[in-house]
């Protein structure tokens, strides 16, 4: 029998924790065995493997045999029946029968959550691959709920860092073309989990970072976007050397980003000589701009910043100096040893001096 107590804080380390009231209700407890069927296993497996060899023609047939040996056995709550119906949802996607590809991967996902619970790893790749057939398809708000429900799974089970998250970070970040700052803000998460996992010389790292460099640009950010493509380039030419396709293509976007960010600039100086400013003032504009731009304080900033700490040390050495002067100009009015004998003569001089007179 199963036993279900009442839920409260008992002493466990006592030789009778649990007293008969305690005891709420009893349950029949039943031990049984799986069924095993490995027709439809062989079928599911062979199904598969012709999918992956690109034999469409064969793998159909073997999946939808299989999944309904499986439905017959098991019934639609197993994994083997969400496995079938997965494999099904890619082979319809490949032969471009989209809207029967999205109802299978959906079928997928709703028994993995139920079978396997919504915390685990096979959900998450379920709702990453539905998300990907979404975007395929064009619905990117239902592809934008499935890529926020597969990061959460993620995070959850793997911790914010993880080579998965990352992979779904610049997923999303593809679909999010049109809205550059979110677009950037995933290719920045990835790019961060891409770093600390594979270090900045890994090729999807490399991949990330000129993905970033575009997007920054789009963005109007031509500095940054240089800075980034320089990195990219460096990397490359370390790596592979001058000659690689990849590193020459990494010194062309360099040289377009290095165009752009002087013709803005002529561009800003223009508007600022236009506006009536002078060629001192256009260059401390700039300089500002440009450093906002990347991420730093302007001028101005550093200048307060610099006027403080110039203030603040200067009342420090005053405090410093202020004991010393003190001491000196001391020792100067204190009398010497010797002064002191020469002091008190005088006194007693005077002293004699009275008192003969009142006498």
């Amino acid at each position: 029998m199963g036993l279900q107590i009442v839920c409260r804080d008992y002493s466990l380390g006592d030789d009778r924790p649990f007293a008969p009231e305690d005891i709420s209700d009893l349950f029949p407890v039943a031990k049984y065995t799986t069924p095993k069927c490995n027709d439809a296993k062989d079928m599911l497996y062979s199904g598969i493997m012709c999918h992956s060899q690109n034999l469409h023609d064969l793998a159909s047939p073997l999946l939808q045999d299989a999944l309904a040996i499986i439905y017959q056995v098991y019934g639609p709550m197993h994994q083997d029946t969400a496995k079938c119906y997965g494999t099904l949802a890619l082979l319809h996607f490949q032969q471009h029968h989209i809207e029967e590809a999205i109802s299978m991967q959906e079928k997928a996902v709703v028994i993995l959550e139920r079978v396997s619970g919504t915390d685990t790893q096979l959900t998450a790749d379920a709702y990453t691959t539905l998300a990907s057939l979404l975007q395929a398809s064009g619905k990117v708000p239902a592809a934008a709920v499935a890529f926020t429900r597969a990061l959460t799974l993620l995070e959850l089970i793997h911790g914010p860092v993880s080579v998965g998250l990352s992979h779904i970070q610049r997923k999303a970040s593809m679909l999010l073309q049109g809205h550059w700052d979110a677009h950037v803000a995933f290719l920045e998460k990835s790019l961060e989990a891409q770093t600390l996992i594979a270090g900045e010389t890994d090729k999807e790292c490399l991949s990330t970072q000129h993905s970033l460099a575009l997007a920054y640009g789009r963005l109007g950010k031509h500095r940054l976007a240089l800075e980034q493509e320089k990195k990219v380039y460096s990397l490359l030419r370390t790596a592979y050397g001058e000659e690689n396709a990849d590193t020459k293509r990494a010194k062309q976007f360099v040289n377009e980003f290095v165009k752009k960010a002087l013709e803005e600039e002529k561009q800003q100086k223009k508007l600022l000589t236009q506006a009536g400013m002078s060629a001192a003032e256009t260059n401390d504009i700039m300089r500002a701009s440009q450093s906002l731009a990347n991420g730093g304080p302007s001028e101005a900033q550093k200048a307060k910043k610099n006027k403080k700490k110039g203030s603040a040390e200067q009342v420090e050495g005053t405090a410093k100096e202020l004991p010393a002067a003190q001491s000196v100009s001391v020792e100067r009015d204190a009398p010497q040893e010797g002064d002191f004998t020469q002091v008190t003569k005088k006194k007693n001089k005077n002293k004699k001096s009275k008192s003969k007179s009142n006498s």
